[in-house]
């Protein structure tokens, strides 16, 4: 009997595998490794038609460590690694134009990849604004009517510009 394996596709909705290039499927093939770890226990399968499915499977000794990676990565509060991986992941999709999920044996999905899909922060552009901030000046300067001045309140860094008055 053999021992038991784990089985993982990492489905990228929005690419043909015939029509991803290899580079970029060996960027995301890298990714993948890392963010499951236990790369001595991980091996790739094959790639399925349709979307492109990435199929990999991990033998019995590493099952428990991938899992508890994936587990982390699915969490708000990843690990600092696991958590740039799955940023890099998502940031390379969006660039891509896809989106993707890592399915477990019985299809359900483990960890979910916005990358297009995801909303886009709002931004907030420069305003002007009176007010008062406490902290430590830690830098004035500049020569012409307005002066940068630069308060620090605690890790936060204000950085404002003020009148000479």
């Amino acid at each position: 009997m053999t021992d038991p394996t784990q089985t993982y596709r990492f489905v990228i909705d929005g690419w043909d595998p015939a029509e991803l290039p290899m580079a970029r499927l060996a960027e995301y093939m890298a990714d993948l490794a890392e963010l499951l770890g236990a790369r001595e226990h991980v091996h790739f399968d094959q790639i399925e038609h349709g979307s492109t499915v990435l199929v990999q499977h991990v033998d019995s000794d590493g099952i428990r460590s991938v899992q508890g990676r994936l587990a982390t990565a699915a969490a708000v509060h990843a690990t600092e690694d696991i958590a740039k991986c799955v940023k890099r992941i998502d940031d390379r999709l969006a660039a891509d134009g896809a989106s993707a999920s890592l399915q477990g044996d019985n299809g359900a999905e483990v960890v979910r990849f916005p990358g297009r899909e995801r909303a886009e922060p709002a931004t907030v552009g420069p305003f002007r604004q009176d007010g008062c901030f406490d902290g430590i000046l830690i830098r004035v300067g500049g020569r012409d009517a307005t002066v940068p001045i630069h308060l620090q309140d605690g890790d936060t860094i204000h950085m404002c510009n003020a009148t000479r008055d």
